[in-house]
């Protein structure tokens, strides 16, 4: 005798629930359901018809709300989140559905030993027994900085330091203020004088086989990552291991050993420190702008080698 399962659905409320749901680098979905018992069933429905390959994923939803994530996993979650929302005329609205794999996690939720043993297979103790890149061994810009090039960078970064009376690492959007002049600057000094098409880009969301999220800074050489950047204002050991994850995400199976440098500076007055940071994020741009022809295409099965720029064990 066959046995089939009888599905009983009832409404909660006369409501519909208004949602846009998204999934990793994909075109949002919008679409309406009625409230009823079964709503996060009929929006799982929804999500797997129109993204085919969440199909045979292990998924489930977080809201975004400003800088806070709320996790939906099952119905009990759900109604009690549509609870407590208020009607938009006689609809639920919720505009920052997003679907999250339970394989994976958000950039910011690794820690150091998670990315330790998980992504690099090592057994690190912390980040100083790791290898470190020794910037004094990276070839010397075949370009200098001009003087007009200098003063302008000086000048962005003392008008910040003006603006914030020196407050440089509060949070994470004010370190971001203070990164942005190191960024452009640099790139664009290595794009116009190396004649290379870079592009900076910024809040770049990544979804990837270990995590998801956005990108503080990016550059890309056409369609090829060549420098990841994070912006930390505090905990440097977790935006470490959070740069860790981001980097496998967008490389991949080309991922490799490197840790991310922690300068401390102290914004004196030559501004001398900040130069010479300034000169490394372009000597790396620059080694790296020059493994990569414009129209390399190849480059994710090629395994590259660079003898530009030794690490030391410590």
């Amino acid at each position: 005798m066959n046995k089939t399962e009888l599905l009983v659905r009832y409404p909660l409320s006369n409501a519909n629930i208004q949602v846009i749901c998204k999934y990793g680098h994909h075109k949002p979905v919008k679409f309406d359901i009625p409230h009823i018992s079964g709503s996060l069933d009929l929006i799982k429905e929804v999500v797997m018809e129109y993204y085919k390959d969440l199909k045979i994923r292990n998924f489930d939803f977080v809201y975004e709300e400003g800088n806070v994530e709320r996790q939906i996993q099952n119905e009990y979650d759900f109604n009690t989140f549509i609870s407590e929302r208020e009607l938009d005329g006689n609809n639920y609205i919720l505009d920052s559905l997003k679907v999250v794999e339970n394989d994976k996690k958000s950039f910011s939720a690794w820690d150091i030993k998670e990315v330790f043993s998980e992504i690099l297979q090592k057994n690190y103790i912390s980040l100083e027994k790791m290898l470190s890149l020794d910037m004094k061994t990276l070839p010397p810009l075949e370009h200098e900085f001009s003087k007009n090039e200098l003063e302008i960078f000086v000048w962005e970064l003392q008008k910040n330091l003006e603006a914030f009376n020196k407050a440089a690492f509060t949070n994470e959007m004010t370190s971001r203020i203070y990164i942005n002049p190191f960024m452009t600057t640099a790139v664009r000094h290595v794009k116009i004088s190396m004649n290379k098409p870079l592009q900076l880009s910024v809040k770049v969301v990544l979804d990837g086989t270990r995590g998801y999220g956005p990108l503080d800074y990016l550059v890309k050489l056409t369609q090829i990552l060549i420098l990841l950047v994070v912006a930390k204002s505090d905990d440097l050991k977790q935006g470490a291991a959070q740069a860790f994850v981001q980097a496998y995400t967008a490389i991949e199976k080309l991922f490799r050993e490197f840790s991310k440098p922690i300068v401390l500076s102290d914004y004196s007055d030559d501004m001398k420190d900040e130069k010479q940071i300034l000169e490394y994020i372009a000597q790396i741009l620059q080694v790296q702008a020059k493994t990569y022809d414009d129209d390399d295409s190849e480059y994710l099965s090629k395994h590259h080698c660079s003898s530009q720029g030794r690490f030391n064990d410590k």
